[in-house]
Order: C-alpha cells, then sequence, then structure tokens
C-alpha cells in the first residue's frame, strides 16, 4: 500500500497534488492507496479536482483510504468531484474517506 503522511501543518499545494496525480495515473496496477492530507491549508479545490481525474483511472484499484482533516480550502465544489470519480471506480471494494473541518 502506498502511504503519505502529514502529521502537521503541511505545505502541499495544488501544484504538489497535480505532480502526484500524474505519477499515480502511471500505477494502473495499484490495488490498495491511502494518503492523508492534514492541515494542507494550501490543497484547494483545484488540487482535489486533480487528484479525482486520476483516481479514475487506477481500474485495479481495490481499497483507497482518504483523509481531508482540517483542509480549510475545500469546498462542496471539490467534494462533489472527488464523489463522482470514486462512483466510476467499478474494481473498488472499500472507501475509507475521513473529512474534518
Amino acid at each position: 500500500m502506498a502511504n503519505i503522511f502529514t502529521q502537521t501543518r503541511c505545505n502541499i499545494t495544488d501544484h504538489g497534488v497535480s505532480n502526484l496525480a500524474k505519477c499515480l495515473k502511471n500505477l494502473t496496477t495499484l490495488k490498495r492507496l491511502s494518503l492523508c492530507f492534514v492541515k494542507c491549508d494550501e490543497l484547494t479545490d483545484k488540487g482535489l479536482t486533480k487528484l479525482s481525474q486520476c483516481l479514475k483511472s487506477l481500474d485495479s484499484m481495490k481499497k483507497l483510504h482518504l483523509e481531508f482533516s482540517y483542509c480549510t480550502k475545500l469546498t462542496d465544489i471539490g467534494l462533489t468531484n472527488l464523489s463522482q470519480s470514486l462512483k466510476s471506480m467499478k474494481s473498488l471494494e472499500s472507501i475509507d474517506l475521513i473529512l474534518i473541518k
């Protein structure tokens, strides 16, 4: 399982998440993924949308854990895009989604 953990206020930006999404897109046989974005004040709907688009291309994904705790710039727009992407992931068996404002 791939893991990215951030414990304190993080410096991940939309640009960083976009680069991560580009890399993940090539991991077409990835079956499990855990991404934790905690206190990422520079992560916005733009970055979440890029990540959401990438997730749709991961056809082998079975288990997904996403955390966006205290990411103050995320809105319903980004979360709606994420939701739509998750619905299209046909092989997905388990989703853990943590959202804390």
